[in-house]
């Protein structure tokens, strides 16, 4: 199952702006895609931008999924960041294309293969849990040389990429910096977000973290893989949709 959540963070509330992450979830019979950006909170059109990133990384990992299983990670990297920023210039047209910059992460999951290609260019960060652990597949850029956004310059030597083997994968998670600022403290995850996290409880996750105050917005799009698979292992590949109250909600797998 999938689940997702964002709320608006406190700086974005007080001036009245709008929640400048966005998530995406995209998916076929063999392959689903999720994707999160943070567009960048001084940048005009941020919010835009980071619809734009979303959109673009998604269309390119499904309608080329093999593909990105088999090149070289670099080459992965420029091609999806080079397509990201040919769209953001075709957008912002008379506009200066930074006034559209995010941050970007996103991972293609295989169902068939049991692989997961992983994408990360910025302060988001992407967890895989596993045998009641929670392991970094990406890790945030360190804040002390700035935050790389999808307008960076040379940013295709910036972003990391890869693929790993979900076999053992419980679930794999994606985190906004407003939401992962939440669950750590001083690069140890909080005892009771692990507990949440290795339980698969993503629906009290949810209220723990919207009860918490957070400057920045705060989302995470989390995919279920160990339920999945127990439901093909049944032969039941279809999930009923499940809704919960708040924010958050689960979505089926077709």
């Amino acid at each position: 199952m999938l689940y997702l959540m964002t709320k608006k963070g406190s700086y974005h509330e007080k001036h009245r702006k709008a929640n400048q992450d966005f998530i995406m979830h995209k998916e076929d019979d063999r392959y689903i895609a999720l994707s999160l950006a943070d567009g960048v909170s001084s940048c005009k059109y941020a919010k835009k931008g980071a619809k734009i990133a979303c959109s673009v990384i998604s269309e390119m990992l499904m309608n080329h999924a093999e593909r990105f299983f088999e090149i070289d990670s670099n080459e992965a990297v420029c091609h999806i960041l080079s397509k990201i920023k040919y769209e953001l210039e075709k957008t912002a047209k008379n506009h200066d294309i930074e006034e559209y910059s995010s941050t970007l992460v996103c991972v293609l999951y295989d169902r068939i293969a049991n692989k997961v290609f992983y994408f990360s260019l910025g302060d988001s960060l992407i967890i895989a849990i596993k045998d009641k652990n929670c392991k970094i597949v990406a890790q945030p850029c360190d804040s002390r040389d700035g935050c790389y956004v999808t307008t960076t310059e040379n940013a295709e030597y910036l972003a990391k990429s890869g693929i790993i083997d979900s076999d053992s994968i419980e679930s794999i998670m994606l985190c906004s910096d407003g939401a992962w600022n939440l669950m750590y403290n001083r690069g140890r995850i909080d005892s009771e977000i692990k507990y949440l996290l290795t339980g698969k409880r993503f629906d009290i996750l949810e209220k723990v973290l919207t009860e918490k105050n957070s400057i920045d917005d705060c989302s995470f799009i989390s995919l279920n893989l160990s339920e999945f698979r127990e439901e093909q292992k049944n032969g039941n590949k279809s999930i009923k949709q499940t809704k919960l109250p708040g924010r958050g909600r689960y979505c089926p797998l077709a």
